[in-house]
């Protein structure tokens, strides 16, 4: 499922605090990967903005994500001058697709303003995070989803499980129910919003009446 940057990172950011939380260290761990991903690999860098980004999840939440960086500043001659430390604010916006700030940080105004950061970096990271990313495939660089469907050939811990294309069970608890009356795409988009919500991609199984394993996709 395609969704803008921010809006990814923002409920990644969430369900990492909730398993904070709750202990649940695995999904703590897997939600700080995505986290770390997307600092790593999605957010500007080069440009000036040379030592990358780090998302500060001790002032991020679900409503509002906190990035830290650094501009290599460079004079008028081509020498490096300095850096300029600041930090990106974002939240959500019921006029604008988000409300994003930028501002010097550590003591770092001057530099700030003697080269003028303020739009270039406005602007530069409402293009990044407003990109749109594919949520599994963030999974998968991350590292959290390593199975081949195409090897699969019983569940595995974590994979949905439904006998009827109604219920679904994981880890043996039902997790969700699906009308008994919707339609093979209603089924799958229902299916998929669950996994959104969860921020994990498992497999999806059909066990039969004699007890026969059914690797279920969304082609069929």
């Amino acid at each position: 499922m395609k969704q803008k940057l921010y809006r990814h990172l923002a409920s990644t950011i969430d369900a990492y605090h909730t398993c904070v939380k709750a202990g649940n260290e695995t999904w703590e761990y897997n939600h700080h990967a995505v986290i770390c991903q997307i600092a790593n690999n999605h957010l500007p860098h080069g440009s000036g903005i040379d030592s990358g980004c780090e998302v500060d999840l001790q002032c991020s939440s679900g409503e509002r994500i906190v990035i830290t960086s650094s501009y290599h500043c460079m004079n008028e001659n081509g020498m490096y001058d300095g850096w300029a430390d600041f930090t990106v604010t974002v939240k959500a916006s019921l006029v604008h697709t988000l409300d994003m700030t930028v501002k010097s940080a550590n003591g770092c105004s001057k530099q700030f303003a003697k080269y003028d950061l303020g739009d270039y970096l406005h602007d530069v990271f409402y293009t990044s995070l407003t990109e749109e990313v594919d949520s599994e495939s963030l999974a998968y660089e991350a590292g959290i989803i390593k199975k081949d469907p195409d090897k699969s050939t019983t569940p595995e811990e974590g994979d949905y499980q439904t006998s009827d294309h109604s219920k679904f069970y994981q880890y043996g608890k039902l997790v969700l129910t699906v009308d008994a009356d919707a339609s093979s795409g209603e089924m799958w988009q229902a299916i998929k919003s669950h996994m959104e919500a969860s921020q994990y991609w498992p497999n999806v199984w059909f066990i039969s009446d004699h007890g026969n394993c059914h690797l279920m996709s969304e082609e069929e």
